[in-house]
């Protein structure tokens, strides 16, 4: 045998040894039949890559199968690191046009089932993976904002009649009050939530820029809520005691996005908010009012945990007027980093 099929041999063996011998059957499965039989259950039972689960819907189990027809009865293992770019020339020759953010999203829904597949063991390694690059964002993309008073969604949110568990609608309501990341917030301990303080932390290994951080929150309404909340599940603020345990049994203790939908849908009916609006960009509506109203873009950045060149980017070109656009460039360059506090204390009047 010649010295590359000696390392042919060897690979092969390796990633057998990976493969618990009860599932080598699904290597042999189509993506047809894994994607119609078995993924919605792996996704139900099994956690992500960021060890939170993540159920999948009816809706995405279409989409693969619309977006990737022409490979479905082709074996789970015999799909490899050539894919993506025959993925990409594939949807380019379509008669109706795909954007590059629609294949991204293709791309990354393929991307998920396999990584579950090794996830389950039923694959060595996810080979088509690490490709993301082929499918850039449209540069530059305008954010959506939300001009509705921040104070009456809040006020709509803790309404009794509003759909969603009391979770669900600390996690809508904290996004649009200080701009934090979904994940920042569900993922975050009942310690970290200070109603004395009025102040929530963010520590640093749920933050997405790993740095710890503190941002203010003035509203009565959150924190009798949050308050009442917390004695209705008996939580204390010993260390580590997650805010918004799972119920259910899971590597991922903490709930995830799922959790909020039906108390995020009825906002956006309420208020009128668009179509495409999404939950996170209450955390961009945030960002433009603060900057609307004069705050330094410094400290925006260190609130958000956004960089400055994102706030530049999306904020400062996009979404706010000249005026406001020359002032940031200018304090950009000039004035030093605060506390989070010191920001809040400037930034109250322009919550409404």
């Amino acid at each position: 045998m010649s010295h590359f099929e000696v390392e042919f041999a060897k690979r092969l063996v390796s990633d057998a040894e990976k493969i618990n011998p009860e599932k080598w059957k699904y290597q042999s499965f189509t993506l047809r039949t894994y994607l119609l039989e078995h993924y919605k259950n792996d996704r139900e039972n099994k956690s992500n890559k960021r060890n939170s689960l993540s159920p999948v819907t009816d809706k995405t189990i279409r989409e693969i199968s619309s977006a990737f027809e022409p490979w479905l009865d082709l074996k789970l293992s015999e799909f490899n690191e050539d894919h993506p770019v025959i993925f990409k020339k594939y949807w380019q020759n379509k008669e109706t046009p795909i954007t590059s953010e629609t294949m991204r999203k293709y791309y990354s829904l393929l991307n998920s089932l396999f990584n579950m597949c090794v996830t389950c063991t039923y694959l060595p390694k996810n080979k088509i993976d690490r490709h993301i690059f082929l499918f850039p964002r449209n540069p530059k993309r305008p954010v959506t904002t939300y001009t509705d008073p921040t104070n009456e969604v809040v006020e709509f949110i803790f309404n009794e009649d509003t759909p969603g568990g009391g979770d669900s609608k600390i996690i809508v309501a904290t996004m649009f009050l200080c701009g934090a990341r979904n994940s920042e917030i569900y993922r975050n301990t009942s310690n970290n939530f200070n109603i004395n303080d009025r102040s929530i932390r963010i520590p640093e290994n749920i933050s997405k820029n790993k740095a710890a951080r503190i941002v203010a929150i003035e509203s009565d309404s959150y924190w009798n809520y949050v308050a009442k909340y917390k004695t209705l599940k008996s939580l204390s603020d010993r260390e580590g005691e997650l805010m918004f345990p799972c119920c259910r049994e899971a590597k991922a203790p903490h709930v995830t996005s799922s959790l909020y939908q039906k108390t995020w849908q009825a906002v956006k009916k309420e208020f009128n908010f668009p179509k495409i609006g999404r939950l996170y960009d209450a955390r961009h509506t945030f960002a433009k009012k603060a900057l609307e109203s004069g705050v330094p873009i410094q400290d925006l950045s260190k609130i958000t945990g956004h960089s400055l060149e994102t706030l530049m980017n999306y904020y400062i070109d996009n979404n706010i007027s000249q005026a406001t656009r020359e002032g940031a460039n200018k304090r950009g360059n000039s004035s030093r980093l605060t506390q989070s506090f010191h920001f809040f204390s400037l930034s109250r009047s322009f919550l409404p």
